[in-house]
């Protein structure tokens, strides 16, 4: 079975930028989070 974070993970990594950081606010990712979605680009 798939990890659902992983799904979302690589939903994220398709994501342009602007999207990738407006769909971080909508989440209120956690500053770690943010940190691992922005080592990501």
């Amino acid at each position: 079975m798939v990890d659902p974070r992983l799904t979302v993970c690589t939903v994220v990594h398709t994501l342009d930028r602007d999207e990738r950081l407006r769909l971080i606010s909508a989440r209120k990712a956690t500053p770690r989070e943010r940190r691992q979605y922005e080592g990501m680009r």
